[in-house]
């Protein structure tokens, strides 16, 4: 999902910030408990706002290349383990390691994909029942 936001390394104004922040925490649209926001040190503001993007971007490309990495270098070994007898049989063992190649790196992808999105929700929860507690409760709304 694109956003219009663009995030370079410092943001060069506070508003700015704040639009990431409310960005990472609920895709962009401003939300009750913006005071609560713009009370944060603009420290505590940039980083958390760098954490929950991280979070929330993960993409798993990285553990797919090692799932696929993985699979490259077992898929070979088991064959030659369990052999093969004729044409049909190493034929069926290519296609069976090939398989379970491709298939190891999209599991390895969309399990870090789920997982990085638990992480996200659970510290965008996190965040904003800090920020809750920090002013009145009825300003943040918890989804």
């Amino acid at each position: 999902m694109a956003s219009a936001i663009q995030y370079p390394p410092r943001w060069p104004t506070r508003e700015q910030a704040e639009a990431a922040f409310f960005d990472a925490v609920r895709g962009g649209r401003p939300t009750p408990g913006s005071e609560q926001v713009r009370a944060l040190p603009d420290a505590e503001l940039t980083r958390l706002t760098r954490r929950l993007l991280r979070l929330r971007r993960e993409c798993g490309c990285q553990a797919g290349a090692c799932c696929l990495t993985a699979a490259l270098i077992a898929a070979p070994v088991i064959a030659a383990v369990h052999g093969a007898s004729g044409l049909t049989g190493v034929l069926g063992l290519a296609l069976l390691s090939a398989g379970c190649v491709i298939g190891a790196a999209v599991l390895g992808k969309v399990a870090t994909i789920a997982v990085f999105r638990l992480r996200w929700r659970t510290e965008r929860n996190q965040v904003l029942r800090q920020l809750a507690e920090r002013g009145a409760v009825r300003d943040v709304i918890l989804r």
